[in-house]
């Protein structure tokens, strides 16, 4: 902002804030903008037209950092500001389906009825510790998928033996986690990260020191003196936002929010993102794996980005979300994207995480694609084996398969069927003619394509 320039009504609110967050916090100023707009998420009515749809400005968080600095914190500031503003609000100790989600009930005349869980309660969820999200096991996967969902559209949704848990909300959810060793790479794929507010940061021991001398000059803030007047700000600055200017409905009773997006701003907004993808990442990162988790950020970082333009252009009263939002939103998702490739490096490098299940996860690609090849090529000598002769040379020759014999026949040969990589047949030997047929199994052996292909020459 240029000298004696005016703030504009976004900036006063991150300056309100902001004089909130020094009565709690100490030091880390990276996680404020990310909490600040989270709390806008919680405030703001307007949804934004793009692609022809009506989209939801959904903002959560997800931040990791060490144990005791101060993430869960930065949550709970957003949480009180959130309580005093007149919202639900509420605190979660950890990630549960039942609690998140909720449950299906039976009554006595049959009748389903769905409980909601605290996404379809609250205004905003603070949830203290997420990492039993994300330690990359069946009953996370499942967990996940529904809440990336969630901060896709705003729709709960899951089918159980009693009936569909489904409703639609605009809750918001704070939460993030520390370092821990069996934090599984995978889960950089599921997509939590790619559709949240992300930041992360490792503090060194000088760093906890430093943070942990400042810890005495929270015994002067008082809340009667400090934090309350800046909430009845807050407050007061909520009241005075005309959300009523986009309301485009002609039903008192069901009100429509609506802003639309200048097409320019929109495209200076993707091609400023294409253009750092370009130069910080394909450019300089060589890694395929790296590359591939990287990418998927591409997309969903564009939507990130076209969420926070909403907010800016609503709270600062345009009539249209223009360049200037496309500016500001910029700036805050480049900034998300720098921790999450510092994030994903050391993953990949191993410096700050267990590397340990990456590397089960290659090599157990290895051994499926070997043993996938010997089967082949067992076949292919034995042309027309019916699967009990196949068991018998496996357990003959145990040490040439690399997985072993349950997971061969119940999950490798069952697929390779299904994809044709081997031809079933239902046969009859000429000694057992009037039978009963057997499926015997068939691999095209090379030099019969070979023929093939010289014949098509």
């Amino acid at each position: 902002m240029l000298m004696g320039e005016e703030k504009n009504n976004f900036q006063k609110w991150y300056d309100e804030f902001h004089k909130a967050w020094n009565v709690r916090m100490i030091e880390n100023e990276h996680l404020m903008p990310i909490c600040f707009l989270e709390m806008l998420s919680c405030i703001n009515k307007v949804r934004y037209v793009y692609g022809g749809q009506y989209k939801t400005v959904n903002l959560s968080s997800f931040k990791i950092q060490q144990s005791g600095t101060g993430k869960g914190v930065a949550d709970k500031i957003v949480a009180d500001c959130l309580r005093h503003m007149g919202y639900n609000v509420c605190k979660l100790n950890s990630f549960t389906e039942a609690a998140i989600i909720g449950s299906v009930s039976i009554d006595m005349m049959g009748k389903i009825h769905i409980i909601k869980g605290a996404l379809g309660e609250y205004d905003f969820i603070w949830i203290d510790e997420a990492r039993n999200l994300i330690v990359g096991n069946q009953w996370t996967n499942g967990l996940l998928e529904i809440v990336n969902g969630y901060l896709d559209d705003g729709m709960i949704f899951k089918r159980l033996a009693k009936g569909e848990i489904k409703y639609f909300s605009t809750c918001n959810f704070g939460t993030g986690t520390f370092f821990f060793d069996k934090l599984k790479p995978t889960v950089l794929t599921t997509g939590l990260f790619q559709r949240s507010l992300f930041s992360y940061k490792s503090y060194t021991q000088e760093d906890v020191m430093r943070i942990s001398k400042k810890f005495n000059e929270l015994a002067e803030k008082n809340y009667m003196t400090d934090l309350e007047p800046v909430m009845d700000k807050l407050k007061e600055m909520r009241d005075a936002i005309d959300f009523e200017k986009y309301n485009v409905s002609k039903v008192k009773e069901h009100p429509n929010y609506i802003i639309k997006m200048r097409v320019e701003a929109s495209r200076k907004f993707g091609d400023e993102l294409d253009a750092y993808f370009e130069k910080e990442i394909f450019d300089k990162v060589k890694d395929k794996r790296l590359q591939d988790i990287l990418t998927s950020f591409l997309i969903r970082s564009k939507e990130l980005g076209h969420r926070i333009m909403c907010l800016y252009a609503v709270w600062n009263g345009k009539d249209i979300i223009d360049e200037e939002c496309a500016d500001y939103a910029y700036n805050i998702v480049k900034e998300q994207l720098d921790y999450v490739l510092h994030f994903v490096s050391d993953i990949f490098e191993g410096t700050k995480f267990d590397n340990e299940d990456l590397n089960k996860e290659d090599m157990k690609k290895k051994k499926v694609r070997q043993t996938e090849m010997m089967i082949e090529k067992t076949i292919c000598e034995n042309q027309g084996i019916t699967k009990y002769e196949l068991r018998g040379i496996v357990k003959d020759n145990r040490s040439q398969f690399a997985i072993g014999e349950l997971q061969i026949f119940q999950e490798v040969l069952p697929r390779m069927i299904f994809e044709k990589k081997i031809e079933v047949k239902e046969e009859r030997s000429e000694s057992s003619e009037g039978g009963r047929p057997k499926e015997r199994m068939y691999v095209k052996e090379v030099e019969e394509e070979k023929k093939k292909k010289k014949k098509v020459e």
